[in-house]
């Protein structure tokens, strides 16, 4: 019995120490475009391949605005500086905590612009990105 107190004081203390609620959702509002995979298990074949699927292509993703989170319950990661945060209310989102793999695209204006609940190619992604108004914008100021 001590030893099971001491691994769920070492779980408690862990976990208090990489989470932060000093983030917030709204800190990426007109700065980022977010793609957020929720699911039940980070260890999930589903979520593994979504990322190695964004993130094989780095420089596509960094010129297209997009931060990458994983939400579990209301426990997000951001994989682009590896930070965790609580953030209450996801539910303004419609995540469907049932869902085994959701995927969703948060556009500059904080608005879902995709849902899935199978991973998606980086083609399909950026396909739906490029077409979008305020991403024409920023490729024509780019050019």
């Amino acid at each position: 019995m001590n030893a099971v107190f001491k691994y769920i004081v070492f779980v408690l203390f862990t976990m208090s120490a990489i989470v932060t609620s000093a983030q917030d959702l709204n800190s990426y509002k007109w700065k980022n475009r977010l793609v957020i995979i929720s699911v039940n298990d980070l260890n999930s074949s589903a979520y593994k391949r979504q990322l190695d699927l964004l993130f094989s292509d780095r420089n596509g993703l960094e010129e297209r605005k997009i931060v990458v989170l994983a939400v579990l319950d209301s426990i997000f990661k951001d994989h682009s500086n590896n930070s965790w945060f609580i953030q209450k209310g996801t539910n303004s989102f419609g995540l469907n905590s049932d869902s085994q793999f959701e995927m969703l695209l948060i556009g500059l204006d904080g608005g879902v612009k995709f849902r899935k609940s199978n991973p998606v190619t980086r083609k399909e992604l950026y396909g739906l990105i490029d077409r979008m108004p305020m991403r024409r914008q920023e490729l024509k100021t780019k050019n």
